[in-house]
């Protein structure tokens, strides 16, 4: 915008003004940066006038031009802190008519005197991009009545005409504050009840999806609709759902834990059901129905293990679902599956691993511990009984497959997860954990917790439960690899194609003594330590004079002295000899007593608390009940035998290295045995042994030496 157009703009002609400010909109539509309202102070002279046409009655008509105008300029955030004020903040507060709803607590709801539409919708604009670019305007915000405002207008969205066009800017404005403004979280969580209004809002939006979807379910041909109990959500409606969903992630991660307080299972008994009926719904394609179920499970990550039960109720008489599951419905946790398998295809690298499965993970190890049924549902879906053993677990499309090449992800925090997740459909149990992903793959994890050598009692888990192998993994499970966790191919044979005298010559070749003339020479010589020679070490008395000896104490000087010299010991290093260790030369202190200065209650606390460590580290799944269902299929006990538990699947037989030769082949390696064994006896590398008159075979006397007097060998 050019300088004399800012200078038109405050002029007040509202012809030209509204001309003006059309011609911005429709050239900046799509810009985020305004480089040329830097100097002169045009930025904030626009602002200034702006604002000034917003306050005055007079200029209504061009009210919605200045809104949409402060809603393109609110884009760039340049100078953006050093132009809020308070005055800027209340009057979009007022035009976006949530100085309406500010008594929340009225039951009467004051009458409904809203600002028009495009006012409304456009101001709702301008706050959200505001307080997302500005921190003074967070701030600002929190010393308002905003928070009131638009916790009441959650309860009076019946009301209003126009409320899918609102909703959706409120719940937008809604998330940013609680996600940037700790004292306006806290205010509509504790003070507003935001969160029971958010999910009955939520459930409303529900209904009305219900009965706009009982005439659609015939007329879609996408196949979304499988019955008339899941719901269509439009894409206005998707859309609002999500903002929802995310402002209520803001308010429920600030008391997520492993156990709800007892005034919150109340609002989480309100919330299962309607994240259920979410999860059971369809949309117009699949990306906005894997959006709408990623906000799900965002927000489930913070729900207690203790309510995901709810997330698969159990059927009435007469009920019906897609997917059951002893009694209950699955069609919710179904759902999760196909988000988990659709990020698992959408995430090809590791740049996005953490973001696009941390949640989804998280959810899926909440539900197998906090529900029974669902553990054993999922067990079903990602870890079938196995069949076909002669691929590694990692090898495949099926949801087995991806989350075991996600086991060796250099994404730590993913890995973890999906470890985790996984021993836990194992009933945290190492040899089944090893049975499908691979000792290879599972290693780390299994370490990690301790339990490579450990017990491994399982009281949470029952093992009623039928025999699950299949006859294909029986068959195979003698070859299995349990290293890699399948068969591997029969190694190749290199004399393939060979004729006898091939074979023979090549052989003749590979065994030939390579030991140079040299090498035997300097064999004797050779300090198998370093592997190599040493040089003599030099006498440092060569050269000296029987004197000179004398003095440094050298051979000949020492037969001057008699060896009956009298003990030149002290009475005090006597009495302190037994006490002084060698390695530094004198004596140390005596240890200290960890338990001295304590009163025997302390010293039981201490022994009590040293013995539940030992118990902890020595049963890590202590949780888990022994009598879990024996899951081992027909084919997987016949190939069990053959299975290598490093690699998880069976490897090929060993080649016997005698096979296929020629009798006269097997003879020249034998002899090559019994040469080599000359070779050690002629060395007195090995010496025989004799038979005692008892029939048993005497020490032998070199080895006996070696053993009580090893020889000295000069550092290198």
């Amino acid at each position: 915008m050019e300088e004399n157009e800012i200078g038109l703009i405050s002029s007040g002609n509202l012809v030209e003004v509204s001309a003006i400010l059309q011609n911005f909109l429709k050239q900046n539509e799509n810009v985020t940066a305004f480089t040329n309202l830097s100097g002169n102070n045009r930025r904030v002279i626009l602002w200034t006038s702006i604002f000034q046409h917003l306050q005055n009655s007079s200029s209504e008509s061009i009210h919605a031009l200045c809104l949409a105008t402060i809603r393109v300029l609110s884009r760039d955030k340049t100078d953006i802190e050093n132009l809020m004020c308070e005055k800027w903040i209340t009057i979009l507060i007022e035009k976006a008519g949530l100085y309406n709803f500010m008594k929340v607590d009225d039951e009467a709801m004051m009458s409904m005197t809203m600002p028009p539409q495009d006012i409304v919708v456009e101001a709702m604009k301008c706050l959200c991009n505001i307080a997302f670019n500005s921190e003074v305007a967070r701030a600002l915000c929190a010393h308002t009545s905003i928070a009131e405002g638009l916790v009441g207008r959650l309860r009076t969205y019946k009301e209003i005409a126009f409320k899918e066009d609102i909703m959706l800017f409120d719940m937008k404005l809604l998330f940013i504050l609680t996600a940037l403004r700790f004292d306006i979280r806290s205010k509509i969580k504790g003070e507003l009840h935001g969160l029971d209004y958010l999910i009955s809002c939520l459930g409303e939006l529900l209904l009305e999806a219900t009965v706009t979807s009982e005439g659609a379910a015939a007329s879609t041909s996408s196949g979304l609709i499988e019955d008339d109990q899941h719901c269509l959500l439009s894409d206005k409606q998707q859309a609002i759902a999500c903002e929802i969903l995310k402002a209520m992630f803001n308010l429920v991660l600030q008391s997520s834990g492993e156990e709800a307080h007892e005034s919150e299972e109340a609002t989480y008994l309100k919330l299962m059901p309607v994240l259920t009926s979410l999860l059971h719904a369809h949309t117009s394609n699949e990306e906005k129905l894997m959006e709408l179920r990623s906000n799900v499970a965002n927000l489930l990550t913070s729900v207690p293990p203790s309510y995901y039960p709810f997330l698969t109720p159990e059927l009435g008489d007469g009920e019906r679902a897609q997917y059951m599951y002893e009694g209950r419905s699955m069609d919710a946790l179904q759902s999760l599956v196909n988000l988990l398998q659709s990020r698992l295809t959408l995430t090809t690298n590791t740049t996005n691993q953490h973001e696009n499965l941390s949640p989804i993970l998280t959810v899926m190890i909440k539900g197998s511990r906090g529900c029974r049924a669902q553990r054993k549902y999922l067990r079903q879906v990602v870890l079938p009984p196995l069949r076909d053993v002669s691929l590694p677990p990692e090898r495949g499309t099926a949801l087995r497959n991806q989350l075991c090449r996600l086991l060796t992800t250099p994404v730590m925090s993913v890995r973890d997860l999906v470890a985790e997740f996984l021993f836990i459909l194992c009933k945290e149990n190492v040899g089944r954990m090893v049975k499908y992903t691979g000792f290879g793959n599972s290693a780390g994890h299994l370490a990690q917790k301790g339990l490579l050598g450990g017990p491994q009692a399982s009281s949470q888990y029952s093992s009623s439960s039928e025999d699950s192998d299949t006859e294909e993994y029986r068959a195979a499970e003698p070859r299995i690899d349990p290293v890699v966790g399948c068969t591997r191919p029969p190694a190749s044979n290199p004399f393939e194609g060979m004729t006898e005298e091939q074979a023979s010559s090549q052989y003749s070749s590979s065994s030939e003594d390579s030991d140079t003339e040299e090498y035997r020479a300097a064999e004797p010589r050779i300090d198998p330590v370093v592997g190599c020679t040493r040089p003599p070490a030099s006498n440092p008395f060569e050269g000296m004079t029987e004197e000179q000896k004398g003095l440094l104490g050298g051979p000949q000087a020492s037969s001057q002295y008699s060896s009956s010299s009298e003990d030149s010991d002290t009475e005090e290093y006597r009495a302190a000899e037994p006490r002084i260790d060698p390695v530094v030369g004198c004596t140390r202190p005596p240890a200290s007593n960890p338990f001295e200065g304590m009163t025997e209650e302390q010293r039981t606390e201490a022994d009590s608390g040293a013995a539940a460590r030992v118990r902890r580290a020595s049963s890590a799944s202590s949780q888990y009940s022994s009598s879990s269902e024996d899951s081992d299929t027909e084919e997987y006990r016949a190939a069990e035998p053959r299975i290598d538990p490093v690699v998880g699947c069976t490897r090929p037989p060993a080649s016997n290295p005698f096979e296929r030769m020629t009798e006269e082949q097997k003879e020249y390696e034998a002899m090559k045995l019994v040469n080599l064994f000359d070779r050690l006896v002629s060395h007195g590398v090995v010496r025989p042994a004799a038979v005692g008159a008892d029939g048993r075979p005497r020490p032998v006397e070199h080895v006996c030496e070696l053993r009580d007097h090893p020889p000295y060998r000069p550092s290198s």
